[in-house]
C-alpha cells in the first residue's frame, strides 16, 4: 500500500481512552496513511491494547520497538518524527476523537497551498477543536473561543514567539517542514509550538476555521484546556509575577533554537535576535521593544499583564 501520510501517536498510560481514538483513525475517509505508535513506558494495559490493534491491522499500525527510556511528550514525538518517511505527517493524542473527514480536508488544503506556493515550501495546516468532557459531552464547540485565541491575529513570527496558538493534535505538516524541524533542540517548550515557529519563519502556517477533533478534557490531560474567564484571570493575577516571567524566559530559550534552523531571512533573523535579547534590556527599553516589534499575546488583558510583569 502507498502510504502518503504518517500519523504519529505517543502513548503513556492511555488505556482508558485509546481504543476510541484509534477507532476514529480507522474511520477516516482519507485512507492513504499508516499509524506509527511510540509508548513512553506505560504501566497500565496500553501496550496490550496496542498489540491487539497491531495484530488486527498489521498493514496500518506500526510500533517503534526497543523503547527503554521514558522521554516525555517532546522526546517521544521527536522519536516518532525521526521514524516518519511520508510526504505528510499528522500528530495524534491518545485521548481525543477525530472527525471522519479530518485528514481528507487537511490534505486537500495542503495540496491547494502546495499548488500555489510550491511543494518545497515548509507548511503547517491546523484547525480548531471542540472541547468535550471525559464522556464526550460538549463543553464548548470552539477551543479557540474557549481559550480566547484568534489564530488570524497570532500567526505572525513576533506573536508566535510569545504565545502559541497551534494545537498539536490538529496539525498536518509536509516533508520540507519535517526536515527543517529536526533535530528538535533543547529548550523547546512543546513540539507543536516549535513546528509553528519554523513554519511561520520559513514557510506558511494556515488555520482552517473548522473543528476536526473532539478534545477530551479530563484530569490526566498533559496540557489541558482552561476556560478563559474572570476566574481564570484572577487566578493568574493571584499567582504573582514569577510564573509569567518564567514562562517568557522559556520562550526566549525556545527562540534561540530558531537561529540555527534553515536560512532565516534577514528580517526574521532580526526579529528573533531582538526577542532573544529582550529580557537583558532595562525596564524601559524592554517595554519599548515589545511595543515597537509587536511581541504581543492575544487580548488586551494578557498584554497589560505582560507589560506590567516583564
Amino acid at each position: 500500500m502507498l502510504y502518503k501520510l504518517d500519523i504519529l501517536l505517543s502513548t503513556y498510560n492511555g488505556e482508558e481512552f485509546l481504543s476510541a481514538q484509534i477507532d476514529s483513525l480507522l474511520c477516516q475517509t482519507y485512507s492513504y496513511w499508516k499509524l506509527i505508535i511510540r509508548d513512553d513506558l506505560s504501566s497500565d494495559g496500553t501496550m496490550s491494547l496496542i498489540s491487539e490493534y497491531k495484530n488486527k491491522y498489521p498493514d496500518k499500525i506500526f510500533v517503534l520497538d526497543n523503547q527503554s527510556v521514558r522521554r516525555g511528550v517532546i522526546g517521544s514525538f521527536k522519536c516518532l518524527l525521526e521514524a516518519s518517511t511520508a510526504r505528510y505527517v499528522a500528530f495524534c493524542d491518545q485521548d481525543d476523537i477525530w472527525t471522519p473527514d479530518k485528514l481528507l480536508l487537511q490534505v486537500e488544503k495542503m495540496r491547494e497551498l502546495e499548488a500555489i506556493h510550491g511543494e518545497s515550501v515548509p507548511m503547517l495546516v491546523h484547525t480548531d477543536l471542540s472541547v468535550v468532557d471525559d464522556q464526550l459531552e460538549l463543553i464548548n464547540e470552539s477551543f479557540w473561543k474557549y481559550q480566547h485565541l484568534n489564530p488570524d491575529k497570532m500567526s505572525s513570527l513576533p506573536r508566535l514567539l510569545v504565545q502559541n496558538c497551534v494545537t498539536g493534535c490538529t496539525v498536518l505538516i509536509n516533508r520540507p517542514l519535517v526536515e527543517l524541524a529536526l533535530p528538535i533542540p533543547e529548550g523547546v517548550i512543546m513540539h507543536d509550538w516549535w513546528l509553528a515557529l519554523i513554519a511561520v519563519s520559513e514557510g506558511i502556517v494556515c488555520d482552517m476555521k473548522i473543528s476536526t477533533v473532539k478534545y477530551r478534557q479530563h484530569d490526566n490531560n498533559d496540557t489541558g484546556a482552561r476556560q478563559w474567564n474572570l476566574e481564570f484571570v484572577m487566578r493568574k493575577i493571584w499567582q504573582g509575577r514569577e510564573p509569567m516571567l518564567l514562562s517568557l524566559v522559556k520562550t526566549q530559550a525556545q527562540a534561540k533554537g530558531l537561529i540555527c534552523v534553515g536560512e532565516l531571512s534577514d528580517i526574521n533573523r532580526r526579529i528573533v535576535e531582538k526577542y532573544i535579547s529582550l529580557y537583558s534590556r532595562n525596564w524601559l527599553m524592554r517595554r519599548i521593544e515589545i511595543l515597537r516589534s509587536g511581541f504581543f499575546k492575544h487580548g488586551i488583558i494578557r498584554n497589560i499583564a505582560m507589560l506590567l510583569r516583564v
